[in-house]
């Protein structure tokens, strides 16, 4: 995300005052969706970082301010330390409806509803002071926590359990971790308008929005149409003491929509293990699990599949 904002920015394509407009916005969107959800909220709180992060609570708390009845307090968490550009301008464009404190000032309390805006994707173990010590009070609160593109601490020592993240831009890998998941809760998109999309290293991880999915399959298949049109899979897995996951794989190809689906396990494929329309192979094992001599096998099918 880093380095295509870097793009954008270098081919004067993108704006980051525009970019942190639009961010703030959207979080703000998706955190009314949020608040509609607490009715019991008395007050919402903004935590705010001095960095970009910081900058999108900031253009956040202006937005609600001016939709909401219930007061919007803005907490600097590092009032100290200096804001970004970016931040230090829309923080001098504050709607007036905005309560600006000192973090060190604020005690919550049962009604609160909590923005996370405190750090971003940039945070490295161990997290300092004053942020482990809100992250751990965060954490003791139980109070509806809504994070700002990642929990504040992902990736590091410390991360804030949220119930719901607003990723701006795109994904990032660290929510697809077992961290990650445990603490981002709901997961929402806010899309930014960038012409220049990433292109990350072939081991980063990819996610798909599921509309996005279904927007692509939205087309009518001719009627003649064969299961040597619609893709042939290659499923290799399993062993003698892992027998079920492979076959839940291929069900799952043919389900979506691929034409054939052959599913090559180094065993001999029990009695009711519902293939269904799955073609199963037996490859060449080593006492029940793969082993060079289980490609030498494969190799003739693998020249017909697509997958």
């Amino acid at each position: 995300m880093r380095q295509c904002e870097e793009a954008n920015f270098a081919a004067a394509l993108a704006d980051p005052l525009e970019l942190m407009r639009i961010a703030g916005e959207g979080c703000a969107q998706e955190f009314l969706r949020f608040y509609a959800a607490c009715p019991q909220c008395r007050r919402v709180v903004i935590l705010s970082g001095h960095g970009n992060n910081g900058g999108d609570g900031i253009v956040m708390a202006s937005v609600l301010a001016g939709c909401l009845e219930q007061p919007v307090v803005l907490a600097l968490v590092n009032p100290n330390g200096g804001l970004s550009p970016s931040a230090e301008y829309f923080y001098r464009q504050l709607a007036p409806g905005v309560q600006c404190m000192n973090a060190a000032d604020v005690v919550l309390s049962a009604g609160d509803v909590v923005v996370d805006a405190m750090l971003g994707t940039g945070c490295r173990a161990p997290v300092r002071e004053p942020y482990a010590g809100w992250i751990n009070k965060l954490n003791a609160a139980d109070l509806p926590v809504f994070a700002v593109d990642v929990p504040s601490g992902s990736g590091a020592d410390l991360t804030v359990r949220a119930d719901f993240t607003a990723v701006i831009g795109y994904f990032k890998d660290i929510l697809f971790t077992g961290d990650g998941i445990e603490n981002s809760g709901r997961l929402r998109r806010v899309e930014l308008p960038m012409s220049i999309a990433p292109s990350p290293d072939e081991c980063a991880a990819q996610s798909y929005d599921l509309q996005n999915f279904i927007a692509g399959e939205k087309h009518s298949l001719p009627r003649v149409i064969h299961k040597y049109q619609r893709g042939t899979v290659l499923i290799c897995g399993g062993s003698r003491d892992y027998i079920q996951a492979p076959f839940l794989s291929a069900r799952s190809a043919l389900r979506s929509s691929a034409g054939m689906v052959f599913l090559a396990v180094p065993f001999a494929v029990p009695p009711g293990s519902g293939t269904l329309s799955v073609i199963p192979l037996r490859v060449p094992d080593d006492n029940g699990n793969f082993s060079p001599a289980s490609l030498e096998g494969l190799q003739k099918v693998i020249d017909r599949c697509d997958v």
